[in-house]
């Protein structure tokens, strides 16, 4: 058995020192992404690991928007009533959330637009890649064809602090 412990904080205040064995990491803020790096790299042990899985791709804009935006709220509704998953409020109010959300989600499509940038700016942060392995996306119908409009790959990312 694994023992696992969750903290929820700010990246950038993290004050943690060589605590972590392992960091699972998704999502940083543009802005603070090199400062909550180094924050994450000096809390781990240095036997430790960061674990990111990152995303390259083109941004969603010009004519592919509309298209994204009906796309990602209709197929993930009628995923979840296909699979007879209810929705935890009407079906129009939570259109409106899930909207919401994939404008959000869409911001953070286009931020790299190569695995290379993500490559310098862990390194910038004081870490040693150690592996960097293709992911694959499982998605339905619609959202592949979207998806083959917009040059997009992912990735799962090992790194340990460096010395």
């Amino acid at each position: 058995m694994l023992a696992v412990e969750t903290l929820r904080t700010d990246l950038v205040d993290l004050k943690a020192v060589s605590v972590f064995d392992v960091v699972l990491l998704q999502y940083i803020a543009a802005d603070q992404r090199l400062e909550a790096l180094s924050c994450l790299r000096r809390s781990l042990r240095p036997d430790g690991r960061l674990v990111l899985v990152f995303r390259t791709s083109a941004r969603i804009e010009g004519k592919l928007l509309p298209e994204y935006r009906k796309a990602y709220s209709n197929e993930l509704i009628e995923q979840l009533e296909a699979l007879n998953i209810p929705l935890p409020e009407a079906r129009e109010a939570f259109r409106r959330r899930v909207e919401i959300y994939a404008e959000m989600r869409r911001a953070r499509e286009g931020v790299h637009g190569c695995r290379e940038e993500v490559e310098q700016l862990i390194e910038a942060a004081g870490f040693t890649i150690q592996d960097v392995l293709p992911l694959e996306a499982s998605q339905s119908d619609p959202f592949r064809a979207l998806a083959a409009k917009i040059p997009k790959q992912r990735f799962l990312m090992t790194a340990a602090p460096r010395s």
